[in-house]
């Protein structure tokens, strides 16, 4: 076990100058997992994301760094968010049971005082799921609230969100690695490392690897973090 620590903490020591672009995969409540492995990375003094990029989940921890908020600092927004800042049922289940707007006004809250995303503190991208021309988009442009809402936009439960007049729904449908977004923020002359978070070992398996990533020679280093029960998580959420 402390090998394998030395080796994971070698392998940021050694990128370190250059930084790290990172991609989160989508988990419901697993923000809360990937926020304490990311305070871990920069507790260690391993921390130097130079460009962020994930789904549904992932897209939320992406926001919050693209706000300039740094791993420490980012409990403190994600443990705010309660069931009743995004809870408004829709008087008419079309789509989805939740409407979704008070989620969209609870990220406002939280991302600021970055509002677009040509804005934010790192290079962010996020995904979401075009319901009509049926393909997963990658969002680098607008406002950074309305893309991560629509990026998690689970099916059923949420509505999905309208981009240019286009329904999204939830990122994760497609891009299970969170790595999609990678293709438009990685720069290879940067970042000679790329770090990507799990929730489990399935994802591994099913994880779509953009093209432009498998060829730019980047060492990727993938993370699961197994065994966080959700039941564990919701029943901590204040």
């Amino acid at each position: 076990m402390a090998q394998a620590s030395l080796t994971l903490k070698g392998c940021f020591k050694a990128h370190q100058k250059r930084g790290f672009s990172l991609a989160m995969a989508p988990g419901f409540f697993r923000k809360y997992a990937y926020c304490g492995a990311l305070t871990a990375i920069e507790e260690e003094g391993c921390y130097s994301v130079n460009a962020a990029t994930g789904a549904s989940a992932g897209a939320i921890v992406a926001g919050v760094l693209g706000s300039g908020k740094r791993p420490l600092e980012m409990k403190e927004s994600l443990f705010a968010l309660r069931r009743e800042d995004m809870w408004d049922p829709s008087f008419f289940f079309i789509f989805g049971l939740l409407v979704g707007f008070k989620l969209r006004q609870t990220l406002e809250i939280n991302l600021s005082p970055v509002k677009h995303m040509g804005d934010a503190k790192v290079k962010i991208a996020v995904t979401a799921f075009d319901l009509l021309r049926f393909r997963t988009r990658i969002l680098t442009e607008g406002s950074l609230a309305r893309n991560v809402a629509a990026s998690c936009a689970v099916p059923i439960m949420f509505q999905p969100v309208f981009i240019n007049a286009l329904p999204h729904y939830d990122g994760g449908i497609y891009d299970v690695a969170g790595m999609y977004g990678l293709e438009k923020v990685h720069d290879p002359a940067d970042d000679g490392l790329v770090v990507n978070l799990m929730a489990s070992r399935k994802q591994v398996k099913h994880s779509v690897l953009p093209p432009a990533i498998k060829n730019s020679g980047a060492t990727i280093l993938t993370i699961v973090l197994e065994n966080v029960p959700h039941s564990e998580l919701r029943n901590n959420l204040p």
